[in-house]
């Protein structure tokens, strides 16, 4: 029996191309990550945004803070959400 390919995250740069977000006042990483989050309405785990941008949680945790503080996204339980 054939195994079914899993389903795979974008590459950090594919993402990066795909970044939109006109906010002033933020980082291209931040930008990226408000990106990833907006691309994930159902809610994202913070490893999970790691594994897309491709760097260490501990590399995105202020990042996230910055974002909750800004109002531009929420978190509940283990999940970022788009506001």
């Amino acid at each position: 029996m054939k195994a079914k390919p899993r389903k795979r995250k974008p590459p950090a740069e594919e993402v990066k191309k795909k970044v939109k977000e006109k906010v002033p006042g933020l980082t291209d990483r931040e930008k990226t990550i408000l990106s990833i989050i907006r691309d994930n309405p159902e809610g994202i785990t913070l490893p999970e945004i790691a594994y897309i941008m491709g760097v260490a949680f501990v590399t995105i945790t202020k990042d996230l803070a910055r974002l909750l503080k800004e109002g531009l996204i929420k978190k509940e339980e283990n999940r970022y959400f788009p506001v």
